[in-house]
């Protein structure tokens, strides 16, 4: 156990590499690094309580006008939607719920919990999907199992 888990994280690390770097290679991969951009942007505007939830006006000014051609409301990543929308405010129950579940699974050597954690957090930071009824299951339970007070 002590030696295939390094070698299954580098194999991981080189997947996940090659995946990433295959993808921005192409215009969807030029979208997603200018949504990460425009959303980091938007939410240095209003970094504590977010520029509202829904409201994408914010992120729109700084969007360039290669995205605005391709589609021009269109958003593919989570974290600074949420940011974006909600600022930390609304980002620390997600922060959380991801720190609570890496604990538990560290803690307890729960390797499908950092299995699952991993795979929802890749989904979390390349798609939207901070309003799935996944995700929102996820952040309800995590709040919920941790916040039991344990004898």
């Amino acid at each position: 156990m002590i030696f295939s888990m390094p070698l299954m994280l580098a194999i991981l690390i080189f997947i996940v590499k090659e995946l990433v770097s295959n993808k921005l290679a192409t215009n969807s991969g030029f979208s997603r690094l200018n949504d990460f951009y425009s959303g980091f942007m938007a939410w240095k505007d209003h970094p504590i309580f977010g520029a509202g939830y829904g409201d994408i006006t914010s992120r729109l000014k700084y969007v360039s006008s290669f995205r605005l051609a391709r589609a021009e409301t269109g958003f593919t990543n989570s974290p600074f939607e949420v940011l974006d929308e909600g600022g930390i405010y609304l980002f620390l129950p997600f922060f959380m719920s991801f720190v609570f579940c890496l604990r538990y699974g560290l803690k307890k050597h729960n390797y499908e919990v950092i299995c699952f954690l991993v795979g929802l957090t890749f989904i979390f930071v390349v798609c939207i999907f901070s309003r799935t009824f996944l995700i929102l299951t996820f952040l309800a339970a995590s709040h919920a199992l941790f916040g039991i007070k344990k004898d």
